[in-house]
């Protein structure tokens, strides 16, 4: 597994930390709703006039402090990465249709109320190194090298979304939001004495947690295995049990962020050069992810319907568990966030789930302190670059219009170029 224990010395309790500011409604010493603005330094007082940011000085100027704003729009594809990273570590554990053949070809199944399934029959065991070596081994009667691959993909990307969305959460929590640049307070080793907030075009979070609900539309696709042996059918990431983060910024507007749509609706990809650390492999080049805003729901067909929202900011069991030693309260901290995600789902975290939560939880916060100690983050690009599946590019389903096509293929004109190339070499060494 590609995350480890992540821990901190024993250091005396921290004060607590405030919520960010929650609302754009009045000004913090007159109470005035009128010409309100945020103050420039810390973007976390608000103030109707220069005589109140004046009048509040002596006491604000102690707790002020510069604020390291990090634009979520450029900083999403970096949490995708490491979700990533986690999908490609966590299935190979022993995911059945990753350690058995596939028998056959693929079959679609679309029942009466319009569910669509792609059943996978499982033969006989293969060990991960027969896997790894040829795709033959692991699906003797693949179509295609790439139908081979997309399979490879869904399957790899399934799942888990509960539980990766939680550790995010908790460790931009933990990284971000225990930041302070409050020169008198007590800190852990661990803490930055920076304040490091998200933004988005300029305006602060003032919340974010975790969305419960489902997805819809006509390129669902549910997986479903078949195993041969046993007789018996085990069904894969449900549509309608899905888990997604929500951000909301000071203004009122929700954003959503998706990384686990994949398997059940294989779609447009990110480009993750700008964000792979020199140690991670080419695999890591392509990512699926997507952050939709208010104005990108209003003009495309709703996919996501919304059953329950949990903030994770503003948790205080879970606030106070960050703020103790981890080492000696890991145990604690991971009933913790499994009682925070059996709330959510209303089912109890499998034995696996528990297991994993807290070293996944460290190393996300790892790689997001790495992230802020070097600095990395200043140098992303504004916006990532969105591209069409690379799979859909090779083998493109029906060309109705060419010169958009044509428009695409001009753009990915490396990757394809790179995916060529590796045609050749993909039956040996394809994983």
């Amino acid at each position: 597994m590609f995350f480890g224990l992540w821990t901190s010395p024993e250091e005396p309790e921290p004060q607590r930390v405030p919520l960010p500011l929650q609302a754009l409604d009045r000004c913090s010493v007159c109470e005035s709703q009128r010409k309100l603005r945020l103050c420039g330094n810390c973007g976390e007082r608000l103030y109707c006039s220069n005589r109140c940011q004046k009048v509040d000085w002596p006491t604000h100027k102690k707790i002020c402090g510069e604020t390291d704003r990090i634009e979520l729009r450029s900083f999403y594809p970096f949490l995708a990465l490491i979700i990533e990273q986690f999908h490609n570590s966590v299935a190979l554990e022993g995911h059945p249709a990753l350690s058995h053949t596939i028998v056959g070809g693929l079959k679609r199944i679309r029942q009466a109320d319009g569910t669509c399934y792609t059943v996978v029959s499982l033969g006989e065991q293969v060990s991960f190194d027969e896997l790894v070596q040829k795709p033959k081994a692991w699906w003797p009667q693949y179509p295609t090298i790439i139908d081979a691959r997309r399979l490879r993909d869904r399957i790899t990307r399934e799942g888990n979304t509960l539980l990766i969305n939680t550790a995010i959460c908790i460790a931009l929590l933990a990284e971000l939001y225990t930041t302070t640049s409050d020169a008198d307070a007590k800190r852990q080793d661990w803490q930055f004495d920076h304040r490091t907030r998200l933004t988005v075009r300029s305006c602060p979070i003032a919340d974010f947690g975790i969305m419960a609900g489902s997805v819809s539309g006509p390129s669902i696709d549910r997986l479903a295995y078949y195993d041969t042996q046993a007789k018996s059918t085990t069904y894969g990431q449900d549509p309608n049990d899905h888990y997604w983060i929500y951000f909301t910024t000071l203004r009122g507007e929700v954003l959503y962020l998706d990384c686990g749509l994949y398997t059940i609706s294989p779609g447009d990809v990110l480009k993750a050069d700008p964000y792979v650390a020199d140690h991670l492999t080419e695999r890591f080049t392509l990512i699926p992810t997507f952050l939709l805003d208010s104005a990108a729901r209003k003009t495309m067909t709703p996919v996501h319907t919304e059953r329950s929202r949990t903030s994770v900011l503003k948790n205080t069991e879970i606030v106070e568990a960050l703020l103790r030693n981890q080492l000696k309260f890991e145990k604690e901290n991971g009933e913790l966030y499994s009682k925070f995600m059996q709330g959510i789902s209303g089912k109890e975290p499998s034995a696996r789930e528990k297991r994993i939560v807290t070293p996944f939880v460290q190393a996300t916060r790892a790689q997001i302190r790495a992230n802020l100690l070097n600095g990395r983050w200043k140098a992303y690009p504004p916006e990532p670059t969105l591209v069409p599946d690379i799979y859909d590019l090779i083998r493109p389903p029906r060309r109705t219009a060419t010169k958009q096509v044509t428009t695409v293929f001009a753009g990915l004109e490396e990757a394809l170029k790179q995916i060529e190339e590796k045609e050749a070499r993909a039956r040996k060494a394809w994983w």
